[in-house]
């Protein structure tokens, strides 16, 4: 109940567009009660059409302020969580007389009122849109988008039920029940991390913090060692055995290939080699940015087997719309690349596949040249660690995994970061 979708018209054909378009669309559409279509009748005529679509069939013509009692009484039927409004509106001082201006605009602040009255959406397409009447600037004011394209609005009112949807789903969080402690544990650690960083005077965690953080909700990386000096790089590499990554910890430094912070497929034997020439090439890019020396500290990780494809996974906190998940192309050229999909928290498994799906390098994610299909399953759960971050804990503004190296049937977070609010 609450969830489906009422249009009111002004138009019989653009009510009937609006209709099919919404239903091929996968939308739930909202089925009148009785006596909602009974006051309707009342309201409008006996000329109008009070099953869903409700077309006024001219009620409104020398009165605007219908459009705002039938709104009224679409949004007190419990069958309906959001309208759509298709037509005309916003334009009758125009196409008609100038004298309705005033009443239009009064409709449109009790439309706007109706709606937040009953937490309902309100979505409003009409022809005059680029004319920004008086009328339409009082629904933009009070947060009802008035739209020009027939189809733009039917997609807004779709997403909105959607949205509702979602949010009437159970939460979406890497985490089973508090009973086994996994919560408590990880609220633990996203506590004392943040706050460590804030009584050091930092707004940007260093990968190992932000590794902590992550790995407490739910995030698994491959294992790595510290050192500070190039002998505890080589002791590091010996023990590892086998090719690594060097790369700078720091909060300060937070693109580490800009500053040569990054050494990639070392041999044990040239790890101090290695270290020294990465902390040269840090302390030059530091000096060059006006950045305060700091003693160089790197990770030691294994060398990882090339990846199939490197994806960007994170999140940032908006203002207006709340945490919101970005899932992209990643690696060096991300900004260039410019191929992201973004969905507001919280989100489904279906929403964060479906995002992938959207991409450019979508396709590659498929069954092709002799590979499978990849496995979508590790993406989302990389992508729950992140959602898990941002809707828990208010002082996270910012949480990205880039690269995130994908692999047939798993996923490894090469790099971390997570920024805190000011």
């Amino acid at each position: 109940p609450g969830a489906g979708i009422a249009i009111l018209t002004d138009g019989g054909g653009q009510g009937a567009l609006a209709t099919d378009t919404l239903i091929e669309g996968g939308a739930v559409m909202a089925e009148l009660s009785l006596e909602t279509r009974r006051h309707l009748a009342e309201l409008l005529g006996p000329a109008a059409a009070t099953a869903n679509p409700v077309d006024l069939a001219g009620a409104s013509d020398a009165d605007p302020l219908v459009f705002a009692e039938a709104i009224r009484l679409l949004h007190e039927d419990p069958a309906v969580g959001a309208v759509l409004l298709v037509g005309l509106f916003g334009g009758y001082g125009v196409r008609f007389s100038e004298s309705l201006t005033d009443a239009e605009t009064e409709a449109s602040i009790a439309m706007a009122e109706a709606g937040r009255s009953a937490g309902k959406g309100l979505v409003v397409h009409t022809m005059y849109a680029a004319h920004r009447t008086a009328p339409l600037e009082a629904l933009g004011t009070r947060g009802v988008p008035a739209v020009g394209s027939l189809e733009v609005a039917c997609r807004c009112v779709l997403e909105l039920q959607r949205r509702g949807v979602t949010l009437a789903s159970p939460p979406w969080l890497a985490h089973g029940p508090d009973a086994d402690g996994a919560a408590q544990a990880a609220d633990a650690v996203v506590t004392r991390i943040p706050g460590e960083a804030r009584a050091a005077g930092r707004a940007a965690l260093t990968e190992v913090e932000a590794r902590a953080v992550l790995s407490s909700c739910g995030l698994r990386f491959e294992e790595h060692l510290q050192a500070e000096s190039p002998e505890e790089a080589a002791r590091a590499a010996a023990a590892i055995g086998r090719p690594v990554a060097l790369k700078l910890v720091s909060s300060t430094v937070l693109h580490k290939s800009d500053a040569g912070g990054v050494r990639l497929g070392v041999e044990p034997e040239d790890a101090a080699d290695a270290f020294d020439a990465l902390d040269r090439s840090v302390t030059v890019w530091r000096n060059e940015h006006g950045l305060d020396a700091e003693p160089t500290r790197v990770m030691v990780s294994p060398r990882l087997a090339s990846p199939r494809l490197e994806l960007l996974v994170g999140g940032a906190r908006d203002p207006d719309l709340g945490p919101v998940l970005t899932v992209g192309a990643g690696g060096i050229w991300v900004e260039a690349l410019a191929d992201v999909a973004h969905r507001v928290l919280p989100v489904r498994d279906e929403g964060v596949v479906q995002a992938l799906r959207s991409l450019r390098v979508g396709p590659m994610l498929e069954a092709g040249r002799g590979r499978p299909e990849v496995a979508t399953e590790p993406i989302v759960r990389a992508a729950q660690a992140v959602a898990l971050v941002l809707e828990r804990y208010s002082e996270v503004t910012e949480v990205e995994l880039n690269p995130v190296f994908v692999y047939d049937d798993r996923v490894e977070a090469v790099d971390a970061r997570i920024v805190l609010g000011g």
